[in-house]
């Protein structure tokens, strides 16, 4: 480890909310998927419990001083029927947001992540094109309730990750394994999001309400294919092309490389004022896919940052891990200091997951007692932000540190 200053304009926080962190609802999707253990990580989906424990969390946010929030809404939860909302569950989004909004944490919020309500799979989910307008209808609810508290939306996480897993390699409800589907899917994931793009900036001008950001989001990764031959090499970057190019350019620049469908025939544009970048590694997301399972590194991380950069020069938000191991402070040193030192206009820095869950994060849970306790990396990065860099003092302390 050497001493660095953090570059002024990166923010560095965490995740939080979402199904692998709130744990699920009766009745909800991903239960049965649960229940039937269709999930290696099946116990941890219920171990953190941040529905129940928000504050305890919150608080322990602030004290790390951490400056940013990738807030993850379960869309199942707060519309578990067609024709009505949970006004007690989004109540309770909206005390949280203003929770974390008074301690000055910056919220980004993300409306859908790989998961949908039961009445939306039912009606076809997102193989059926026209279901967008369901989904638009739970946005403008949203947007309605928490839109004076929150700047910065993203209508879709990772929509290429969960098509794949939904409907390619069935490893995620509804489980199915259908190249068609799958690209069915594509094309109405990425009509939603430009549609909600145009919904969200259209109801905040509406509230008077300015510096609203709409961000695309994409799962993104290097291909590493195992096949070395040509014929391996023109299949990895076909995938590759499938999996997060022709997406990403979509939802970004409003381009339709094919096979991906043009189903609401969105004209060629903006629609993207900042790329939501996910990056880990868990071999049960990504069965299929020709990637290397190691924990993506600062060289990976920079490609896939200057990737989509090159695509639209937008800020960038980036949420990453190590995947099924634990974070350690070695590793976010590497990763905060590449990301100070690169000509990239990345603006935040999420490390996922803020504690225990599917993936190990910051705070370690008791699986016992739910008591939460800072590793070493939660620690080493509260001392980051407070230093805004790496002292000597924080070179000794940690320099040898193993987690």
């Amino acid at each position: 480890m050497e001493e660095f200053d953090l570059k002024r304009s990166l923010l560095l926080g965490s995740t939080l909310g979402g199904i692998c962190s709130d744990g699920v609802i009766p009745g909800h999707p991903w239960g049965n998927w649960i229940a039937q253990r269709r999930v290696r990580e099946a116990e941890a989906f219920r171990l953190a419990d941040h529905w129940e424990k928000w504050r305890k969390d919150d608080m322990l946010l602030h004290s790390m001083g951490l400056e940013c929030c990738r807030f993850v809404l379960d869309w199942a939860r707060l519309q578990p029927e067609q024709k009505g909302f949970d006004d007690e569950a989004i109540a309770h989004v909206r005390e949280e947001i203003l929770y974390l909004r008074a301690m000055g944490v910056r919220v980004a919020l993300v409306l859908q992540e790989c998961c949908d309500p039961v009445w939306f799979q039912r009606l076809g989910g997102w193989a059926k094109a026209e279901n967008v307008q369901y989904f638009l209808r739970y946005v403008e609810k949203i947007v309605r309730t928490v839109g004076h508290l929150v700047e910065d939306y993203v209508p879709v996480g990772q929509p290429n990750l969960y098509a794949w897993n939904g409907w390619y390699s069935g490893m995620w409800p509804p489980g199915l394994k259908s190249l068609r589907q799958t690209r069915q899917v594509m094309g109405t994931l990425v009509a939603a999001h430009i549609e909600s793009y145009n919904l969200i900036h259209e109801l905040r001008e509406e509230f008077g309400l300015q510096g609203t950001r709409v961000g695309a989001s994409i799962h993104m990764r290097m291909m590493r294919g195992k096949n070395k031959t040509p014929l391996g090499l023109i299949e990895t970057g076909t995938v590759d092309k499938l999996f997060q190019i022709a997406m990403g350019e979509a939802m970004t620049c409003g381009k339709f490389p094919y096979p991906l469908p043009n189903y609401l025939h969105a004209k060629k544009g903006v629609y993207c004022d900042f790329h939501d970048l996910c990056c880990y590694s868990l071999p049960a997301a990504h069965a299929g896919i020709p990637v290397s399972f190691r924990e993506p590194d600062a060289n990976e991380l920079l490609y896939c940052a200057a990737t989509r950069s090159a695509m639209l020069r937008k800020p960038i938000f980036i949420t990453e891990g190590p995947g099924l191991s634990a974070p350690s402070p070695q590793r976010i040193y590497e990763i905060v200091r590449a990301l100070s030192g690169a000509g990239l206009p990345v603006e935040r820095w999420h490390a996922l997951p803020f504690a225990d869950g599917a993936l190990p994060g910051l705070v370690a849970i008791d699986p016992e007692t739910r008591a939460r306790k800072l590793r070493p990396a939660g620690e080493f990065l509260s001392r980051m932000i407070r230093n805004r860099g790496v002292t000597a003092d924080m070179c000794r302390d940690y320099g040898a540190t193993e987690e």
